[in-house]
């Protein structure tokens, strides 16, 4: 009975003296922390030109700058047209106006044909041309017996132009083929062709031309006008 009753006192005793020892550590004045001083931002170093760094934008070397494009080119001083040569330079006066020029689209074909040439005459039968692929030649009958054109002693008058190759004014000493019977009467208004040739018939004279070169003449009763 009295070991226990020693037990129970050591037991109170121990208890007053831990409860003196957290009283004591209560009364103690915690210190506080002791204050630092404001960190001070670090300086960012500047980006070597080979950082990786996305947010930075490189500048391109010198090497790696694009080609500028080349200066335009110096426009060339507009030089006028040279205006054409006067009408009477070009065609002669009276000459139809596409004399010269292609097939008129409302030119008709020449059916009539004589060993080989087309022959045709106009309204009066005065002016007449034979028109073939190697030779063509037209003529203005009233010049044989006066020859406004000129005349050869030996050959006689002027009256016929070849046509197949530079327009050649002269005389025509054998019958022309569009003097035979047969020959196709071309009414004024109308152009026809054949071979390379185109006549046109007009009231003031008969124009026959090349496609090719372009050659050709005007004829009426008072002239043979080449072009």
């Amino acid at each position: 009975m009295k070991p226990r009753l020693e037990a129970v006192l050591i037991g109170i005793a121990i208890a007053l003296t831990g409860c003196s020892l957290l009283g004591q550590d209560a009364d103690r004045a915690v210190p506080a922390p002791a204050s630092t001083p404001a960190e001070q931002p670090s300086p960012t170093a500047s980006p070597e030109p080979d950082d990786p760094d996305p947010q930075v934008t490189l500048q391109p070397r010198p090497s790696d700058r694009p080609t500028p494009p080349p200066p335009p080119p110096r426009e060339q001083p507009r030089r006028d047209p040279e205006p054409p040569p006067p009408p009477d330079q070009r065609l002669p006066e009276g000459a139809h106006p596409a004399a010269g020029g292609p097939v008129p689209a409302d030119a008709v074909e020449l059916t009539t044909v004589n060993s080989g040439f087309g022959v045709l005459l106009s309204p009066t039968g005065n002016i007449g041309c034979d028109l073939g692929f190697d030779y063509a030649g037209c003529g203005v009958a009233s010049m044989r017996d006066n020859p406004k054109m000129g005349s050869d002693p030996d050959l006689g008058s002027h009256w016929w132009v070849t046509l197949h190759d530079v327009p050649v004014v002269g005389p025509k000493t054998d019958i022309a083929l569009y003097m035979e019977p047969g020959a196709m009467e071309v009414p004024y208004g109308t152009s026809v062709y054949y071979a390379h040739y185109v006549c046109a018939s007009e009231s003031n004279g008969m124009t026959c031309w090349h496609t090719g070169t372009g050659h050709g003449a005007f004829l009426n009763r008072d002239v043979i006008a080449t072009f």
